[in-house]
């Protein structure tokens, strides 16, 4: 199984729990050090990547496939948040940033991903609440995160008739990393 963003926060505990569960789970990340320090504790792979870089995403594939053979799980949750801004005060390049990670970040993994997962594996894509409810200030954030919500139900569609599962989660603010900001500022640079 592969897991996106998994060096730290939500995608590290996801990795532990299939890790201890018995699963080979793939950390993929574009934080090295962190996610080789935490593959190695709890007995996953590491490859870094960068989900807004096509060229990553097919390498991964391509590493994981001539590695394993198949993908029976993939787990799309590398994201960024911006700054809290209204609309007119948000930089234009910063909010195609981060659709490029947060959006097509999933849809690039889901690509190349999906044309090497057998019947009865599973893509779970992290949403958030702030997909289906505004939160002022949040406009870039909340629209990649509803635009999730509807890239799941496409691919659920799409890919039903090869027994694959597609379903996203929509948890609300969760104590990580990414609640605080600078975390993913770093990302934007």
């Amino acid at each position: 199984m592969i897991v996106s963003g998994a060096s730290q926060g939500v995608g590290l505990a996801i990795s532990k729990r299939f890790t201890e569960a018995g699963a080979k789970v793939i950390m993929a990340d574009i934080n090295e050090d962190l996610g080789i320090a935490e593959s190695e504790k709890i007995g996953a792979d590491f490859i870094k990547i960068d989900v807004s870089k096509e060229d990553d995403v097919k390498s991964l594939v391509d590493y994981v496939i001539e590695t394993y053979g198949t993908i029976d799980a993939l787990i799309n949750n590398a994201a960024i948040i911006i700054p809290e801004e209204d609309v007119p005060d948000i930089d234009v390049e910063t909010a195609k940033k981060l659709f490029d990670i947060n959006y097509f970040g999933y849809f690039r993994m889901i690509k190349y991903c999906a044309p090497y997962m057998p019947s009865q594996s599973a893509i779970i894509n992290l949403a958030s609440n702030a997909g289906v409810q505004a939160f002022p200030g949040y406009a870039a954030y909340n629209s990649s995160k509803g635009a999730i919500i509807l890239l799941t139900r496409t691919v659920a569609l799409e890919l039903a008739d090869r027994g694959i599962r597609v379903n996203s989660i929509c948890p609300a603010s969760i104590d990580t990393p990414m609640l605080y900001q600078e975390v993913c500022e770093n990302e934007l640079k």
